[in-house]
């Protein structure tokens, strides 16, 4: 009886075990380096490549000023009223 007993404890030992040292280990790499490194931070583009990106979406050259008709627009939301 005394057999199986002590092979599965065996294995059961180096199940949890195993786990216990990958936690350590783990554990261990979260402290020796830094969070921003471990967050992947370093991969993500600076503000300036993200402006660079959002220049192109400014809407100041594509509407024309002359183009707008105040009046209307104001004369239509207080006639909705």
């Amino acid at each position: 009886m005394k057999g199986p007993v002590r092979r599965s404890h065996r294995w059961l030992m180096l199940l949890v075990g195993g786990q216990v040292l990958f936690w350590s280990l783990s554990g261990l790499y979260m402290v020796w380096f830094d969070i921003y490194y471990i967050q992947g931070e370093h991969f993500l583009p600076g503000p300036s490549a993200m402006m660079k990106d959002v220049t192109g979406l400014l809407i100041d050259n594509t509407i024309d000023p002359n183009a707008i008709n105040i009046e209307a627009f104001v004369l239509s939301i207080t006639h909705q009223v």
